[in-house]
């Protein structure tokens, strides 16, 4: 009953084809690999985030890299660029139909026990066995940027299927009923090489929060506890959700989310001097430093952020002046006008809008910012597992922690804490996920 291009199985049934795929419609007939082109070049320009693009073209795509790839994908990356887009009328074959692609099965005499499709055993074990084979074998934990997290996440609700007992850090592959566009954005990125290898998971080199230290992990009794080496580097204060309400028009869309996102911080507001590096700070934050996913490069998405505030603070001084102190408001909108020089404010609000949606704005009680799991709340700890380019928030729960999922916290991404930790400041700990 499932719409053929949606289908998690079709994407063995295509990159494993000898031949090129033929697509008939009505007297016509195109082969597999126009199409493809066709997806490719609509991604490349932007045009798959439009609403007006089926959905499935960004199935094509992946199906697509998958299929020119010279070299089988690792299991994780196929995971990770597929579970959203494609379904399955069994949840284990959303795993199961992927194990023919996997670089791990390519020597099928040595397949590994974990990966042999097991129909005995129902979706919480067969992803909790999968991920726990993936964070042994890679010692990554990229593959958790889609964990079950917390009951109040909003990615609870976009499932099609309940799973059951999942533990909070174990991703929740189950099909989507919201098309992928409407599903937050991950951190971690797929790399796809210009080469036709194969793509790799991971997440952008600047993102580095363990500094570089390999991750410990420890080994548990209990399959549902993940024991790992971390730091707890801050606490939540204040949590803003990004959009609850459709944009208001054209031209003028998130305006108030955006509004609501600045004067969250105010209460840290600096000092004159320090006004340049806090205005860094917020538009770093609030597009999570992904700027290469716009073409662009770390001084450009700064002007453009800036101008797009300098326009939105102009127009609306009377919904934030009064948050700040006397003569605040003026020096900061006469920064933001030098600041802005050569900015594009569309291609600030463009990438800043899709990485905040289905997000928390952060501020944590040092007065960092960020971007978290749309289940996040505050008190929760901001913490740095060794080994990842993210910190992690995770939620106290008696003598463990619940996984609420990954983050971007400006002040943590370059190995803040791991410093802190070497000049004793912070405390190493196992930390035990449920």
């Amino acid at each position: 009953e499932l719409p053929w291009f949606t289908r998690t199985w079709i994407i063995q049934e295509v990159a494993l084809s000898q031949e090129d795929p033929l697509i008939l419609q009505g007297q016509h007939m195109y082969p597999w690999n126009r199409l493809g082109w066709a997806s490719s070049w609509l991604r490349r320009n932007g045009y798959l985030r439009l609403a007006q693009i089926p959905n499935q073209m960004q199935n094509v795509d992946t199906i697509s890299n998958i299929r020119r790839s010279r070299c089988c994908w690792r299991l994780d990356a196929l995971l990770v660029a597929t579970s959203i887009k494609c379904h399955a009328t069994d949840q284990r074959d959303k795993v199961y139909a992927l194990l023919g692609l996997a670089a791990e099965n390519k020597d099928m005499s040595s397949q590994p026990d974990e990966l042999c499709p097991n129909y005995e055993l129902d979706v919480t074990h067969v992803y909790t066995r999968v991920t726990l084979f993936c964070l042994r074998e890679y010692k990554e934990l990229s593959i958790l940027t889609r964990a079950m997290g917390v009951s109040s996440d909003a990615s609870q609700d976009q499932r099609k299927y309940k799973v059951g007992l999942l533990p909070s850090w174990v991703p929740n592959w189950c099909d989507f009923t919201v098309v992928e566009r409407d599903v937050a954005k991950s951190f971690s990125w797929l790399s796809h090489p210009n080469n036709a290898n194969a793509a790799t998971l991971g997440f952008p080199e600047h993102y580095k929060a363990s500094f570089g230290l390999p991750i410990r992990l420890f080994e548990s009794p209990d399959q549902s506890v993940l024991r790992l080496s971390g730091l707890k580097a801050d606490i939540v204060f204040s949590v803003t959700p990004f959009d609850d309400k459709p944009p208001s028009s054209r031209g003028h869309a998130h305006e108030s989310a955006f509004l609501r996102l600045w004067k969250a911080t105010l209460s840290f507001l600096p000092e004159k001097r320090a006004l340049t590096d806090w205005i860094a700070s917020w538009v770093k934050a609030t597009t999570a430093e992904q700027y290469l996913l716009s073409g662009s490069i770390v001084e450009q998405i700064l002007k453009d952020g800036s101008a797009y505030l300098l326009n939105i603070l102009s127009d609306h001084e009377h919904l934030w002046l009064c948050g700040t102190p006397p003569g605040g408001g003026h020096d900061i909108i006469s920064l933001l006008r030098e600041l802005s020089m050569g900015g594009d404010p569309e291609s600030y609000t463009s990438l800043a809008s899709n990485l905040c949606v289905n997000r928390k704005f952060i501020v944590t009680s040092k007065g960092r910012m960020g971007l978290g799991p749309e289940g996040t709340k505050p008190g929760d700890i901001v913490s740095v597992i060794l080994g990842e380019g993210v910190p992690y928030i995770l939620r106290k729960q008696e003598s463990s922690f619940l996984f609420v999922g990954e983050s971007y916290i400006h002040g943590l991404m370059g190995g803040e804490a791991v410093q802190a930790w070497q000049r004793g400041e912070l405390a190493e700990e196992i930390l035990e996920l449920r």
